[in-house]
């Protein structure tokens, strides 16, 4: 074969030293007896080149291997540069430095945007950011003008103890926001039993904390019965044989008139300074519960009885509340806004049923800027501030 020499030939290499580099004509490379290393420097004869003395090269002690790292084995070579066998520190440029810090505010920035910790301006990709859950399926109406109010209103059907809400607070203008909607819940849901709740929030999560009035069994029997009560009254013949919106919402405030009387039990227990949280009493008073089943309640009871069986025949239904003056006293009040033909008018049941001593239509489907209305005033409580105008004048 070419280039090959007779037998018992061996190639015999160059001593280490520096050699003529063999790609470039300007350099001297290193070799180290086996192969040629990364190290140069100018060749003689080269302009700017200075010889420089070599000192004789001691016998090695080792054989060089394919397992003998360079920085081992230029240990061994005393005639190399310091540069060359001292290892140099390395630096950042100015692009690692950008890329160090980007990496940096992703460990922040990524945490904190997917937990709703960003502001509000910051815009954050949707793939991004904490899912927004909606809630346990629940076998009762639940209302809500926004995702948070309905996936909350889920939540407490079935009595959670803990509610995660971090998926929603920076769609909500932050804890705030949770507040403006759980206010909006406990107004416009009567399967939910609960008197108060707390907002607990941390860098990682924010959670609601109900309390709830009942037992978890207790409150599904009011619940259940309550249901059974609406769906005796849909059943009744005064409301099947009741055509069109008005009629509808006409047989069912008769319903509510009949079936229940004012508790004023209860209001001298509000009057003594008892409250739902802390007297039984004054909580069935504001309960379709009461108003249905145990036929007495307060304007609250009146209100949720109406809106269930709005929403069962097909209405749409909110509660509103705020301050009423009926004559003897300024109170707190409770009334519903029902959409008839297009228009949401108001229906006060309680109004129909005690001012009148008897069923009376003074205060049903009463259209927004009535006189009569001048005697109330609606809160801010009963629905999401962003939505109050979508139920016409309060």
């Amino acid at each position: 074969m070419e280039g090959q020499g007779p037998a018992g030939w061996e190639p015999r290499l160059p001593a280490p030293g520096w050699l003529p580099d063999p790609a470039r004509t300007d350099l001297e490379r290193y070799w180290d007896g086996a192969g040629w290393t990364e190290f140069t420097r100018p060749r003689a004869g080269v302009p700017g080149w200075t010889p420089q003395p070599q000192a004789a090269q001691p016998p090695m002690s080792w054989q060089a291997s394919a397992q003998t790292s360079s920085l081992q084995h230029w240990a061994h070579t005393p005639d190399l540069p310091v540069s060359a066998v001292k290892p140099r520190r390395r630096t950042l440029g100015l692009g690692g430095r950008l890329l160090l810090w980007a990496l940096l505010a992703a460990l922040i920035v990524v945490p904190a945007g997917y937990l709703g910790r960003l502001p509000l301006w910051v815009p954050w990709p949707t793939m991004l950011t904490a899912p927004v859950p909606t809630g346990p399926d629940v076998a009762y109406p639940v209302f809500g003008t926004e995702d948070l109010s309905l996936y909350l209103a889920r939540a407490m059907v079935v009595q959670e103890r803990s509610i995660d809400v971090t998926g929603y607070v920076s769609k909500v203008g932050g804890v705030p926001g949770i507040h403006d909607a759980m206010y909006e819940v406990l107004a416009q849901n009567p399967y939910v039993f609960v008197s108060g709740w707390s907002v607990s929030y941390s860098a990682f999560r924010t959670t609601v904390v109900p309390d709830y009035l009942y037992a978890d069994s207790e409150a599904e029997r009011r619940r259940v019965a309550t249901a059974d009560a609406v769906a005796t009254i849909v059943a009744s013949p005064e409301v099947e044989r009741a055509q069109g919106d008005y009629a509808l919402a006409s047989a069912i405030h008769d319903a509510v008139v009949a079936a229940n009387d004012y508790d004023y039990a209860a209001v001298d227990e509000a009057d003594r300074g008892y409250d739902s949280g802390t007297s039984a009493v004054v909580a069935q008073s504001q309960e379709a519960y009461g108003a249905l089943v145990e036929g007495s309640s307060v304007c609250t009871g009146y209100a949720q009885a109406y809106e269930l069986l709005a929403d069962a025949v097909g209405l749409s239904s909110v509660i509103v509340t705020g301050d009423a003056d009926n004559g003897e006293s300024i109170a707190a009040h409770a009334w519903n806004k029902v959409l008839i033909n297009g228009e949401w008018v108001l229906v006060d049941t309680t109004w129909d049923d005690v001012l009148a001593w008897g069923s009376s239509h003074s205060y049903f489907a009463v259209p927004d800027g009535d006189p009569s209305l001048t005697t109330r005033t609606a809160d801010d409580y009963w629905v999401i501030d962003s939505h109050v105008g979508d139920y016409g004048a309060a």
